[in-house]
């Protein structure tokens, strides 16, 4: 029995006590105090303040991530799916590196430069992908399929 659980019953005892008064106290069931499983003790985070919330590389249908490399660096699209949204992150960059997240529905787009990670685009029912450009490298613009 964890210490989350323990808590939770004695706020359903406390409770119910208080309700029925203390002289009925030992006369509730062991159902009424059961354990419902795990709490989640975790603050409530909105979608505006925090939009990268459980962000994770999506796969294809074949498994592959949405990444791309050129060379040592690679292009990564990252998903939230609590907040529907797109970003880009670039591994391995090259200071001055520039990336961004696009998306072809809505003609979304969100800049940054290496080594920081893109803001945020919404991605709810349409598709945005990942792209980088080395212009002090004179790379090519290098994308990730979309997602």
């Amino acid at each position: 029995m964890s210490i989350i659980s323990n808590a939770r019953r004695l706020a359903v005892v406390t409770t119910t006590g208080a309700a029925l008064g203390l002289g009925t106290l030992a006369a509730i069931t062991p159902a009424a105090t059961a354990d419902t499983g795990p709490a989640t003790i975790s603050p409530s985070v909105s979608c505006s303040s925090n939009p990268k919330q459980n962000g994770f590389i999506p796969r294809d249908p074949f498994g592959r991530l949405y990444t791309a490399n050129f060379g040592f660096t690679q292009i990564q699209l990252w998903y939230s799916p609590t907040c529907r949204t797109a970003w880009a992150r670039e591994v391995n960059g090259i200071s001055g590196d520039g990336l961004w997240v696009y998306n072809r529905n809505t003609a979304a787009i969100k800049h940054a430069t290496f080594p920081a990670e893109t803001g945020a685009i919404g991605d709810a029912n349409t598709e945005s992908h990942a792209c980088m450009e080395s212009i002090p490298n004179a790379l090519p613009k290098t994308c990730t399929a979309y997602f």
